[in-house]
């Protein structure tokens, strides 16, 4: 997932630079396991910066049915998330 999006995040598409290549972080949209039993496939894995893991990972950001990401706290939309699959 890291290497189809450039490492670039899927939300905010921030590449970052480091003295060995670019970086990103992979994030399960529904979670592996129980409760959720997200499935490990691309259809359900975003590439994100640091932040943006973070968030989502926090609930702070949620992305909707239409892959609007979504401000927790009032709903406010954010960006439409790049998606892959």
């Amino acid at each position: 997932m890291k290497r189809l999006h450039d490492d670039r995040c899927q939300i905010c598409g921030l590449q970052l630079s480091t003295r060995f290549g670019t970086y990103s972080e992979a994030a399960h949209i529904r979670g592996l396991g129980r409760p959720h039993n997200g499935p490990d496939k691309l259809s359900n894995l975003l590439a994100l910066c640091p932040n943006h893991h973070v968030q989502f990972d926090a609930l702070a950001i949620y992305i909707d049915i239409e892959d609007t990401v979504r401000m927790t706290a009032d709903d406010t939309p954010l960006e439409l998330v790049t998606r892959s699959c």
